[in-house]
C-alpha cells in the first residue's frame, strides 16, 4: 500500500480538525485542475485571497528524512524552508501555493496564490524571493534557533528551525596572501635600417661618325652598376622585469572553547573564533576578517594559511627584424657605334657597346635577439597561527586530535618567456645588366655595326640571419611555512 506524502497528510488532518470545530461549514471547494501548459501568450492566473477574511492560515514547513522541520547550517544561502502555505477562506474556498522555483514556468503557478502577497520575515537572515539565507554569524541561533514567521496580511505563523552544527557544512577556513603583481614585458628592440641602393652605372659614350669612306668606331661599353648597401642590424629586445613577491599568509589567531545550546542539551559544543589579519607590505596596511564556527565535538576542520603566490616574470622583448639589403644598381647602356663614312667607298658601321654588368645587392641585416624573460616573484611566506583552547583537558583533548591547523609558503611566480628572436633582413636585389649599344650604319655597301652585348644581372644579397630567441626567466623562490603554536588554558585558570 502506497503512503501518503507528509505534506499531504498534514494538510488533510489540519482540514479534519477544522471541519469538526465547525460542523456546520460546506466542504472546502477545490479549485479544478489545470493543464500544465498555458496557451501562448498567456499568463498564469495568480489567486489574490482576502487576507482580512480567513478562516486558517496554514504554513507546511520542509521535512528531512526524519520527518523534522529541516535544520539550517549558516553558510547555507538560498535555502528553501516551506512546500505549502495555505488560505481557508470563511466562505470555505481553499487556497495554496506550494512555493515553485524562481524561473519555473508558468504553469506551475496556475490558479495558485500570488507570493507576493505572503511576507516572510527572520531576525537571524534574510528572505529573497522566498528563499533563505542565514546570518554569517553563527551565533545569532544559538539559543533562538532560525525564527521564521510567515504572514498574510494580519494572519501569521511563526516557526523555529535549529540549526545545524556539522563541520561539514562550512568550507574549510582557507585564506591566502595576495599574488605578486606580474613583471613588465622588456621593450622590443628596434628594426635595422634597410640598406641603400646602388648607384646605377653610367651609359657608355657612343663612337663619333667615320670620315669618308672610313669604318665607324665602337661605341663605348656602359659602366657597372654599384653595389647595393648592407640592411642594419635589428636592435636587440629588452629583458622581462621581475615578478612582484607574493604577500605574507594572514596572521591567524584562534580561540577554542565549549559552548553549549538547548537544540542539543547533551552535547559540550566546539566554538572556534578564527581572527585572520592580513598585512598589504606594498601599501603598509592591515586589514582583519573575523569567523566563528559551531562544531560537534571530534569533528574534523581545517584552518590554513597561506602566503600569496609570486608575480609571473615579464616576458623578455622581441628582437628587432634586420635591414633588408639594398638593391644593386643597374649596368650602364652601351654606347652605339660611329656610323661608316660617307663618299669614300664602302665602310662600316662601328660595334655597339657592351652593357655594364648589374651591381650586387646588398646583404639583409642579422635579426636581433629576443630579450630575456623576467624572473618570476618570490612566494610570501605563510602566516604565524597560534591557537588558545579553554576549557577541560578532555575538551582540549579532542581538539587538539580533530582540528588542524597549518601554515604553508606561497608558490613562486613563474618566469616570463623569452623574447623571440627578430627576422634576418632580405638580401636586396641585384641590379638588372645595361643594355648593348646599337651597331653604326654602314655607307657604301659596307657592313653595319654590330650590337654590343646586354650586361649581367648583379647578383642578389644573401638574407640576414634571424636573432636567438631570450631565455626564459627563473621560477621564484617559494615563501617559508609559518610557525603553529597551541596553548591550552584549563577551565580553572
Amino acid at each position: 500500500m502506497k503512503r501518503c506524502p507528509p505534506a499531504l497528510a498534514w494538510l488533510c488532518g489540519a482540514l479534519a480538525l477544522s471541519a469538526a470545530a465547525c460542523a456546520a461549514m460546506e466542504r472546502p471547494r477545490l479549485p479544478p485542475l489545470l493543464p500544465l501548459s498555458l496557451l501562448p501568450g498567456s499568463e498564469a492566473a495568480l489567486v489574490a485571497p482576502d487576507c482580512q477574511a480567513l478562516s486558517r492560515w496554514m504554513v507546511l514547513p520542509r521535512r528531512d528524512a526524519n520527518g523534522r522541520p529541516v535544520g539550517i547550517a549558516s553558510e547555507q544561502k538560498g535555502l528553501r524552508l516551506f512546500d505549502l502555505a495555505a488560505v481557508l477562506q470563511r466562505d470555505g474556498r481553499l487556497e495554496f501555493t506550494d512555493f515553485p522555483p524562481p524561473g519555473a514556468p508558468d504553469a506551475l503557478r496556475q490558479g495558485k496564490i500570488d507570493e507576493s502577497l505572503i511576507e516572510m520575515t527572520s531576525a537571524q537572515g534574510r528572505f529573497e524571493r522566498g528563499r533563505f539565507d542565514p546570518a554569517d554569524d553563527v551565533r545569532v541561533a544559538l539559543d533562538t534557533g532560525y525564527v521564521v514567521e510567515v504572514r498574510c496580511g494580519p494572519a501569521s505563523r511563526r516557526m523555529v528551525f535549529r540549526p545545524l552544527y556539522d563541520a561539514a557544512l562550512y568550507a574549510p577556513f582557507v585564506r591566502q596572501g595576495r599574488e605578486g603583481e606580474a613583471g613588465d614585458g622588456g621593450p622590443a628592440g628596434a628594426p635595422g635600417a634597410t640598406g641603400k641602393s646602388g648607384k646605377d652605372g653610367e651609359d657608355g659614350k657612343d663612337a663619333p661618325r667615320g670620315a669618308a669612306g672610313q669604318d665607324g668606331a665602337d661605341g663605348e661599353a656602359g659602366g657597372a652598376g654599384g653595389a647595393g648597401g648592407r640592411g642594419g642590424d635589428g636592435g636587440h629586445g629588452g629583458a622581462g622585469r621581475r615578478g612582484g613577491a607574493g604577500q605574507p599568509g594572514p596572521d591567524l589567531r584562534v580561540e577554542v572553547r565549549p559552548i553549549y545550546s538547548k537544540f542539543y542539551p547533551d552535547e559540550e559544543l566546539v566554538f572556534v573564533q578564527v581572527v585572520a589579519r592580513y598585512f598589504d607590505g606594498g601599501r603598509g596596511n592591515f586589514r582583519s576578517e573575523v569567523k566563528n564556527y559551531i562544531f560537534h565535538p571530534r569533528q574534523e576542520f581545517l584552518i590554513r594559511s597561506i602566503g600569496g603566490a609570486g608575480g609571473r616574470g615579464g616576458d623578455g622583448g622581441a628582437g628587432g627584424a634586420g635591414g633588408d639589403g639594398g638593391r644593386g644598381g643597374r649596368g650602364g647602356r652601351g654606347g652605339d657605334g660611329g656610323s661608316g663614312g660617307m663618299g669614300g667607298g664602302a665602310a662600316s658601321g662601328g660595334r655597339g657597346g657592351d652593357g655594364g654588368d648589374g651591381g650586387r645587392g646588398g646583404d639583409g641585416g642579422h635579426g636581433g635577439n629576443g630579450g630575456p624573460g623576467g624572473g618570476g616573484g618570490p612566494g610570501g611566506n605563510g602566516g604565524a597561527v597560534e591557537l588558545t583552547v579553554f576549557g577541560s583537558a578532555s575538551f582540549a583533548q579532542g581538539v587538539r586530535e580533530s582540528l588542524r591547523a597549518d601554515s604553508f609558503g606561497g608558490p613562486g611566480g613563474p618566469g616570463g618567456a623569452g623574447g623571440s628572436g627578430g627576422r634576418g633582413g632580405s638580401g636586396g636585389r641585384g641590379g638588372d645588366g645595361g643594355s648593348g649599344g646599337s651597331g653604326g650604319f654602314s655607307a657604301g655597301g659596307g657592313r653595319s655595326g654590330e650590337s654590343g652585348r646586354e650586361g649581367k644581372r648583379g647578383k642578389d644579397g644573401a638574407s640576414g640571419e634571424n636573432g636567438a630567441d631570450g631565455r626564459p626567466g627563473a621560477e621564484g623562490n617559494p615563501g617559508k611555512s609559518g610557525e603553529v603554536r597551541w596553548r591550552a588554558i584549563s577551565a580553572g585558570g
